[in-house]
């Protein structure tokens, strides 16, 4: 097996049909809010992730971190 590299993370972030972007606009969308995550913000979460090592698990953890503020005020 090989580590995934920064573009196949931010497929994983995006794409699938339960994708964390995803879920995390329902959330922010069922408390009056809106997210997007742009392009920029997808990039620099796959690369944190590559290169701390923690692959497509340790998404959640990096975006978790990133929105922990928002989240609260949400």
């Amino acid at each position: 097996l090989q580590a995934l590299d920064e573009q196949e993370l931010a497929h994983v972030l995006c794409r699938p049909r339960n994708a964390l972007s995803k879920q995390y606009s329902g959330i922010f969308g069922k408390n009056g809010c809106r997210f997007h995550a742009t392009p920029a913000g997808v990039a620099a979460i796959a690369r944190e992730a590559r290169t701390k090592g923690v692959g497509a698990r340790g998404l959640r953890s990096i975006l978790e971190r990133a929105l922990l503020e928002a989240m609260f005020h949400v």
